[in-house]
């Protein structure tokens, strides 16, 4: 199996535009068994964020976000977390849990997944207990939830084969 990340930087409708042009290109060169969308809600306006969910699930992405942000993924390794919160507070939280400050650049960095990889099982169940929270609620709505979990189950039954 390869596995290909390519991260854009965009805007959550504007990555899905180029999610769809990056496995166009990608089919050309070899087989998609499936593709993943990853983006958090961030400040962007609540339709952009409703509707990159929505066209990406369309065109046959799976989808792995979060709301508000992407540390709320983070944070769930170590507890459980049902309070909206602003992107600023998971940072301090973080902070607090690992023992140092939290930058954003951390998410980069090999030393946060040597740090987790050992709580990944309390994050997701976390995840799914939060989720489990939002049945009928469109994803802005959903705040605090995150989809990562999804992606993370994806890649621990394939690195398992």
């Amino acid at each position: 199996m390869v596995i290909s990340v390519e991260g854009t930087g965009k805007n959550t409708l504007t990555l899905v535009d180029e999610a769809v042009q990056i496995r166009q290109r990608l089919m050309k060169a070899q087989t998609v068994e499936e593709c993943w969308c990853v983006f958090d809600r961030d400040s962007f306006p609540v339709d952009h964020f409703n509707n990159a969910v929505n066209k990406a699930e369309a065109n046959g992405f799976n989808v792995a976000f979060s709301n508000q942000a992407f540390e709320l993924w983070y944070l769930l390794h170590f507890d459980y977390c049902d309070s909206a919160l602003y992107r600023s507070s998971y940072w301090e939280r973080l902070s607090a849990k690992l023992g140092r400050k939290y930058e954003k650049s951390d998410q980069t960095s090999r030393s946060m997944y040597d740090r987790l990889h050992s709580l990944i099982p309390v994050a997701i169940a976390n995840a799914k207990r939060l989720h489990a929270n939002y049945a009928h609620e469109t994803p802005e709505q959903r705040d605090p939830c995150t989809t990562v979990h999804l992606l993370v189950e994806r890649l621990l039954e394939n690195t398992a084969r």
